[in-house]
């Protein structure tokens, strides 16, 4: 069987072979997130509309259609608004600030949501044609770069055919990360041009694709790694003119960094997102753990989307598995790092790139710009294995990279373009979920003047993405919709008088990953901190060992009964109505496991409603 396999690929090569691969390569990227085009509008594409144009019942908040992406400015009162909206969590702290600068991006958005709503698939086709002009510019690259041709076209098929690019590519609102990466990889080649021919065009082309990169997002940062790689394994010439070469980058860069700190924006105060400069230690150690886990999801075969859902008390067997890749990957890797210098340029931009985003927690989405060295590594092993498939005598070494090439077969050539379809509109999962739970809200006009109060939401999001979604829908909004924890741990609920419940969560509230979100460990919780807000009083009363609040009271203006107060608790599908206990009464809410939560979402998924 794996004979006639090999087979099969070797009478591809002409074809591989063929300056037409780039077409190829994009009509396969096309094909493969085609599922997406009706996704239309899912989680975050309601806030980007919501900003982008004034909305209905929710007050104006300072943004402008350049700051799509500014989902907390910094600036106290207007948090403080988004709080009272339920745009923000009501543990955010007040100075919250998560903003990112891509006014190019937001431009896109912005032209969508002005000319072309309500016809979202039109949006999508935007998003289709983005990605396929990747593709073909990754192509393009290796073609360039001098690889062999059949091995350039199985990568560049390869890349466009990889499963961790369903989201960036599928999703409105992941369209920032596949405009950086084409404006990257356009910098690439102009870069090479330059260097090759020295012709002033291609420095000034690298220069105008870098800038509209920075325009897009600040993942554009990824590029550093593939010049530097260049600069040191592809680049000829003396040490010090190869390093002078990328003086005009750092310009841009440093032009670029200076208006995204003066201009307020980044984040600050998020335990999403560690800072290099604030804390270089813990970024250090982001690296450490991350890397290994982005390197692997993008070589392997387990997702880097396990840290997300994965308690991070059984992590280290995820960071066992990746270190234990990793080291497997080197041993296979070694012999063609040796020989090629090209292969060194692939390998070293790969990993070059990934440092900026180990900063947040490991995603699938965040490897679009790795994927262009993974890729063209995996091809060039693969050529060194066919190469030396039917020698003998069949040594150890012989079989264990034949038996790393079938892996990699396997992972890039078949798991990744069966799974890149269902990736590109997995997003809809969670929109299916706040779908769900909003047709079981009350939400007629008279909610306007109420507030909803989930005692237990499952995820953060949950709540603060309802408003957006009916605001965006130019639908009712309550006037508060508040989210007393988010996690799916157990949650103990004891009533001590008419205004007040006591909410326990033995595993703590606000877990990490995305609990941590909107209130980092550097405005840490302590027993006795209140927070205030238009309908209640949080007291902490007790803390886990990790310093996350275990027990909270809360007091609010009125009595629990007050008909302005429509309670609601996450039951065994979705929301349903809370009964409130007696006074003196306790009542325990059951967690859910991940794969419990996991299931959920799919027997949603596949429910006649949805």
């Amino acid at each position: 069987m794996i004979a006639k396999a090999l087979t099969r690929v070797r009478a591809l090569k002409p074809l591989l072979e063929r300056r037409s691969i780039v077409v190829w390569a994009a009509l396969l990227g096309v094909l493969l997130i085609s599922p997406s085009l009706f996704l239309g509008l899912q989680a975050d594409d309601h806030f980007l509309r919501m900003t982008a144009h004034a909305e209905p019942g929710i007050p104006d908040l300072g943004s402008s259609w350049w700051r799509v992406f500014t989902f907390a400015d910094g600036d106290v009162d207007r948090n403080a608004m988004r709080i009272d909206w339920g745009l923000l969590p009501w543990w955010s702290t007040p100075d919250l600030r998560l903003s990112f600068l891509r006014p190019l991006t937001s431009l896109t958005h912005a032209l969508d949501y002005w000319y072309l709503e309500p016809h979202w698939w039109l949006m999508h086709v935007e998003n289709m044609l983005m990605y396929a002009a990747l593709c073909a510019c990754v192509a393009l690259t290796y073609r360039r770069f001098g690889m062999t041709p059949w091995v350039a076209g199985l990568a560049a098929l390869m890349y466009a055919a990889d499963d961790t690019h369903g989201i960036p590519a599928g999703w409105l609102s992941g369209r920032n990360a596949v405009l950086t990466c084409l404006f990257g990889v356009l910098t690439l080649l102009a870069h090479d041009a330059w260097r090759r021919s020295g012709s002033p065009r291609a420095v000034i082309g690298a220069v105008i694709t870098l800038v509209a990169g920075f325009a897009s997002g600040e993942a554009t940062v990824f590029v550093f790694g593939y010049l530097v790689a260049y600069a040191f394994c592809s680049d000829s010439g003396p040490l010090r003119t190869r390093v002078l070469s990328l003086v005009p980058y750092g310009v841009i860069f440093a032009a670029y960094l200076a208006i995204y700190v003066t201009q307020g924006y980044g984040t600050r105060h998020s335990g999403l997102y560690s800072d290099p400069f604030r804390n270089p230690a813990g970024f250090a150690m982001d690296i450490a753990l991350n890397l290994p886990a982005l390197v692997q999801a993008q070589l392997g075969i387990l997702s880097s989307n396990a840290y997300v859902v994965v308690p991070q008390r059984y992590q280290y067997i995820l960071h066992a598995f990746d270190y234990v890749m990793i080291v497997l990957f080197a041993i296979a890797f070694f012999p063609v790092l040796r020989e090629s210098k090209l292969a060194r340029f692939w390998a070293l931009g790969m990993v070059l790139s990934l440092p900026p985003v180990c900063a947040t927690v490991p995603n699938d989405r965040l490897l679009c710009p790795a994927g262009i060295g993974g890729m063209a590594l995996v091809g060039h092993f693969l050529e060194y294995a066919f190469a030396r498939w039917n020698e003998q005598p069949r040594t150890r070494r012989l079989r264990f990279v034949r038996g790393m090439a079938i892996f990699l077969i396997f992972t890039h050539a078949f798991i990744g373009p069966l799974s890149l379809p269902f990736n590109s509109t997995s997003v809809r999962l969670f929109g299916l979920l706040v779908d769900s739970g909003i047709r079981r809200l009350p939400l007629e006009e008279s909610i306007q003047d109420d507030s909803i109060i989930v005692v237990n939401p499952k995820v953060d999001a949950y709540t603060i993405t309802i408003p957006a979604v009916q605001s965006s829908r130019r639908a009712p909004v309550p006037r508060h919709i508040w989210g007393l924890n988010a996690g799916l741990g157990e949650v103990i609920v004891r009533r001590t008088d008419a205004t007040t419940l006591e909410i326990g969560v033995p595993e703590g509230f606000f877990p990490k990953p995305f609990g941590v979100a909107f209130h980092g460990p550097s405005d840490p919780w302590w027993v006795g901190r209140i927070a205030r807000n238009a309908d209640f009083e949080a007291t902490v009363l007790e803390l886990t060992e990790d310093a996350r609040p275990r027990r909270i009271r809360f007091v609010f203006n009125r009595p629990l009964e007050d008909p302005s107060y429509r309670w609601f608790c996450f039951g065994e599908r979705n929301l349903e109505p809370f009964p409130l206990p007696a006074v003196g009464e306790t009542v325990t809410l059951p967690g859910r496991t991940i794969v419990e939560g996991i299931r959920a979402m799919f027997r949603l998924a596949m429910s006649p409603e949805s």
